[in-house]
């Protein structure tokens, strides 16, 4: 029942448009640029640091991991705000 409810373009317009969720909007965009930007300064400070470049050149597995990660995070992000854009509204 609640699927053929949320199916009704009309109604799912009807409710993007109300406060609540507006305001969920904004506050997910929020948290996620406030923890990006975060993650981007630990991950500069980590890079920097000495500890961090010696356990590099100990297990370099390790940090080829960790760069395919962020890669691939940062492209699905990028994909998904692109798809989203490109959807008629």
């Amino acid at each position: 029942m609640l699927l053929s409810f949320l199916a009704n373009e009309q109604v799912v317009e009807r409710l993007a448009n109300t406060y609540p969720i507006r305001r969920l909007a904004q506050l997910t965009h929020y948290t996620y640029r406030r923890l990006t930007l975060w993650g981007n300064d630990a991950l500069d400070k980590a890079v920097k640091s000495n500890e961090a470049q010696e356990s590099i050149r100990k297990n370099p597995q390790v940090s080829k991991r960790l760069v395919s990660f962020t890669r691939n995070f940062v492209k699905n992000i990028q994909n998904e705000i692109e798809n989203n854009q490109q959807r008629p509204r």
